[in-house]
């Protein structure tokens, strides 16, 4: 039953497998209450359930390893998910678009204020400024690069998709 926990002691195999008994877990819950018939009240459970899951996950990674075992893990998982998924990474992108371009944009506010506030140099104790003719933080501005070799046409399209199935399925929830 657990064959999938054996590993040759890989880092990466090590955070797949604890992310493959993660999921395990969730999805025992899930079919655990649906078949007990408890409908009220199961949803905002399972989401409370689910975000206290992710956080303890997080903890828990934060905890088990260093920060360069961290970065060399999230590296690795970052490529094999390229590797393997390449194209349709712009499905996800989609979805990050629609659902978090809020988020994002207080991001950028909150970077150029830091930004800003180093510049001025008001606190000594700040960071030095990365690009003093930039408004954004140096890692802001990588990720904003970073964003820019998306094939934006094909997310956009994706994000449209996503807010359509969105729309779609509260129709049908409200009904």
């Amino acid at each position: 039953f657990c064959t999938f926990l054996r590993t040759e002691g890989t880092k990466e195999k090590d955070i797949f497998n604890f992310g493959k008994v993660w999921l395990f877990i969730l999805f025992a819950i899930w079919v655990t209450t649906s078949l007990s018939g408890m409908a009220s009240g199961v949803t905002s459970a399972l989401a409370a359930l689910t975000l206290a899951s992710f956080v303890a996950s997080a903890v828990f990674i934060a905890v088990s390893f260093n920060r360069d075992e961290r970065t060399e893990n999230a590296a690795a998982v970052f490529k094999r998910l390229r590797d393997k998924y390449g194209e349709n990474l712009d499905i996800a992108r989609g979805l990050f678009v629609v659902t978090c371009a809020p988020i994002l944009l207080i991001y950028f506010c909150f970077s150029i204020t830091n930004q800003l506030i180093r510049k001025t140099r008001i606190f000594p104790c700040s960071e030095p400024v990365g690009d003093s003719n930039d408004i954004f933080t140096t890692r802001t501005r990588r990720q904003i690069e970073q964003m820019k070799t998306w094939d934006r046409v094909r997310v956009y399209t994706f994000a449209v998709y996503w807010g359509i199935f969105f729309m779609v399925m509260q129709v049908l929830v409200a009904k």
